[in-house]
């Protein structure tokens, strides 16, 4: 609370010590009751005014984080209310491996593989390495060794990017779900390149306390067994 606040907080409560004081003396009863009233409308008013600016900021917070690439994750509707409800808690950069809106939307696998997807036919890193742990691990089928933490898997995307950037061979990474190891259909991303239809793999994802744990980039079961949603993030 500022001085600006505290000082008009004494006033306040000084003119009502005053009048209740006056009506004890037996003062125009009309006269300090009206007083009272009126202290009563300006306390109402000072209540009602931090809320409007609480609201106003979000919205504001909101926008700016949004502009800066925060919540990509959201869905277009959800961008609008980010911008438009009062009671919208104001979102957070992915260091802390959420969106939060209202009472908290958690990662999870679908949206963790959007994040992927988004980088992958972006070539930009964005903010996919925030919802990353530390553990995170990346295995593929392809090759024998995992990466087992955020940093060695840091240190090989990026020049993976770079790599993808540089050649005619574009990578399209498609939002999709097959039946693979589970059971149950689960949501993926469908790799092909240098064309739409030519599938080379699926990425799963597991994610566990709000952080994105693992990705395995599969060649079985095949690509050709998702199924397709015609959906590349970008």
């Amino acid at each position: 609370m500022d001085t600006e606040t505290i000082a008009y907080l004494i006033v306040i409560i000084a003119m009502i010590a005053f009048g209740i004081s006056e009506l004890n003396y037996g003062c125009n009863r009309r006269i300090v009751m009206d007083t009272l009233l009126g202290c009563w409308h300006e306390i109402k008013s000072f209540l009602r005014s931090p809320k409007r600016h609480i609201r106003q900021r979000r919205i504001n917070k909101n926008r700016e984080l949004i502009s800066r690439g925060y919540g990509f994750l959201l869905r277009a509707e959800d961008k609008e209310e980010a911008l438009s409800d009062g009671s919208i808690e104001i979102l957070k950069p992915f260091q802390q491996g959420k969106i939060l809106r209202g009472a908290g939307v958690p990662l999870t696998e679908q949206s963790a593989l959007r994040s992927y997807a988004r980088m992958m036919n972006t070539l930009h890193i964005g903010d996919f390495e925030n919802i990353l742990s530390d553990d995170f691990c990346y295995t593929s089928q392809m090759v024998l060794e995992s990466l087992n933490n955020k940093q060695k898997f840091m240190d090989y995307i990026f020049p993976k990017l770079r790599a993808i950037k540089n050649s005619d061979s574009v990578v399209f990474a498609e939002m999709g779900s097959i039946v693979a190891y589970q059971g149950y259909e689960e949501p993926c991303v469908i790799l092909a390149q240098p064309t739409k239809d030519n599938l080379v793999g699926v990425v799963l994802a597991e994610v566990k306390n709000n952080q994105l744990t693992k990705l395995d980039l599969c060649i079985v079961p095949p690509s050709e067994n998702a199924h397709r949603t015609g959906d590349y993030p970008s």
